[in-house]
């Protein structure tokens, strides 16, 4: 894949995310809390000088009743991406539900799904956008690209660049990439 494809094709910016989690779960593995995991890959996006909120509350609305902090969000990178996280045997049907929800929820873009509890992070990435929505679909949504046995993960492939220097869409800085 070309280099301006490869660009285009997570212009979002959920690349430079996907390699900060790659970064904490090469330095961690698996087999952590949760919340080890989260505050981990918070620094990680603080070094990176990648904006970001934590914890961050999804109002409900429904027929009139409002329901302030139904839900919290783990992250919301840039805010443009929502990252999910999980330390769990394998992802689920349910997890990704979660996650379109939260999108249509909040109207963000692009989720990303990740499962610290795998050898190799790639096995544990999801990354779903909202227009991929199919709720008849059972919270699987048409053009999600995913890692792990269900299917074929295309994310691993975007982090051959070693150190060339780029513009990240999400600082609008230079961003020295990571192997």
């Amino acid at each position: 894949m070309a280099n301006n494809e490869r660009s285009a094709r997570f212009a979002d910016g959920s690349e430079i995310v996907i390699g900060a989690c790659i970064e904490v779960h090469r330095q961690l593995g698996p087999g952590l809390l949760e919340t080890t995991y989260e505050s981990c890959l918070c620094h990680e996006l603080t070094l990176r000088g990648i904006p970001f909120r934590r914890q961050v509350p999804v109002p409900l609305s429904y027929k009139g009743l409002s329901i302030d902090c139904a839900y919290r969000i783990d992250l919301v990178v840039a805010e443009r991406i929502l990252v999910e996280l999980k330390v769990v045997e394998r992802l689920l049907a349910v997890h990704t539900a979660q996650a379109l929800t939260y999108l249509r929820l909040t109207g963000l873009g692009t989720a990303l799904l990740v499962n610290f509890d795998v050898p190799v992070l790639r096995l544990g990435l999801r990354r779903l956008t909202s227009k991929a929505y199919d709720p008849a679909n059972r919270g699987r949504a048409a053009g999600t690209q995913e890692g792990g046995e269900s299917g074929r993960s295309d994310v691993g492939r975007h982090f051959g660049c070693g150190g060339m220097d780029r513009v990240s869409p999400l600082s609008g800085l230079a961003t020295r990439a990571r192997r």
